[in-house]
């Protein structure tokens, strides 16, 4: 589990994601779930948690800056279990190990699920030059990021 999460629900605001990965035994990534909305952090965290049980409760990973900590503390109060990490580099750097899964053709997405098309058009139209919507592209880094072992940190 990826996370990128806002402050608020403005119209303006960047959106709250989530974005649920399993993976194969060839290395395959599947997206079985995002959730993406502009909302305050309460309401989100209690639509994630309502949808993680359906996958297990899994601890998910939010690669945050240092204003964010708070936030992430606030969440995990709610019961979502996440981890944290520091970005200690911008998006577009972040997102380099997911497009280069997403180009060889290692990250797969239903093609019925209701958030697909909006998720795979902001994918395929990132280009970490001040994207307006960038938010999923973040998570699905996080989401992808958290599979590797040695990234958690409290």
């Amino acid at each position: 589990v990826g996370y990128d999460l806002a402050y608020t629900e403005d119209t303006h605001a960047d959106h709250s994601v989530m974005v649920v990965l399993q993976r194969d035994q060839h290395d395959v990534y599947y997206v079985v779930d995002v959730l993406r909305a502009q909302t305050e952090a309460p309401r989100f965290a209690g639509a994630v948690r309502e949808r993680l049980k359906s996958w297990g409760n899994p601890v998910g990973l939010w690669q945050l800056s240092g204003t964010e900590k708070g936030v992430a503390s606030f969440i995990r109060e709610l019961g979502i279990r996440m981890a944290t990490k520091a970005a200690s580099r911008d998006k577009f750097v972040r997102a380099q190990s997911a497009a280069a899964k997403w180009q060889a053709g290692k990250i797969r997405v239903p093609r019925d699920a209701p958030w697909a098309q909006a998720f795979v058009d902001e994918v395929t139209q990132f280009t970490g030059l001040g994207d307006r919507h960038d938010d999923q592209v973040d998570a699905l880094a996080a989401a992808i990021e958290s599979t590797k072992q040695g990234v958690w940190m409290a």
